[in-house]
């Protein structure tokens, strides 16, 4: 890092000016199959919800599981909760990234949202055992069902697939 600069939040940035060597080549983006987005989908925890507010997109980090082909996220009631059930549609993504490897991997599910409700299937939510990491009242889910699920990881080798995190165990 040689220099400062403002951001545009106006907080001060360091801004990595280091030229990549001339023998590194340039990162190559490949595709996922959707089994590989589902066993990664399956290795983290958290994620981000995106609902349309007014109009307007809008993205929340989430605590997450899979429920067999769906996403199950806990949530308390307010704004959220209704702009994923009220709303046409819902995108939801987790990532995992090196940035100074310049590697990682990126799942986008497109589907709907629909919350869970009935005795039985508040049940079978709560023994996911997804714990929400911030304060107040969770006491609510959703169950995202996929419409559309794809992914895209960067490697630094071209013709090689990044081995961060995703390794051959995916194949």
């Amino acid at each position: 890092m040689e220099s400062r600069g403002t951001g545009r939040c106006g907080f001060a940035v360091e801004r990595d000016v280091t030229v990549r060597k001339a023998t590194m080549s340039s990162p190559e983006l490949h595709e996922l199959s959707e089994n590989q987005c589902w066993r990664l989908l399956g290795r983290k925890k958290v994620g981000r919800l995106a609902v349309s507010i007014e109009n307007r997109p809008d993205i929340f980090p989430v605590n997450y599981q899979l429920d067999e082909e769906t996403i199950v996220v806990r949530t308390g009631a307010g704004l959220k909760l209704a702009a994923a059930t009220l709303g046409v549609g819902v995108a939801f993504e987790v990532d995992a990234l090196d940035e100074m490897d310049h590697t990682g991997w990126s799942v986008v599910v497109h589907g709907s949202a629909e919350e869970v409700a009935g005795t039985e299937e508040l049940i079978d939510v709560d023994r996911l055992l997804i714990e929400p990491w911030s304060r107040g009242v969770k006491n609510r889910y959703l169950r995202i069902t996929p419409s559309k699920v794809t992914g895209r990881q960067i490697s630094s080798e071209p013709g090689k697939p990044a081995s961060f995190p995703i390794g051959r165990e995916l194949d």
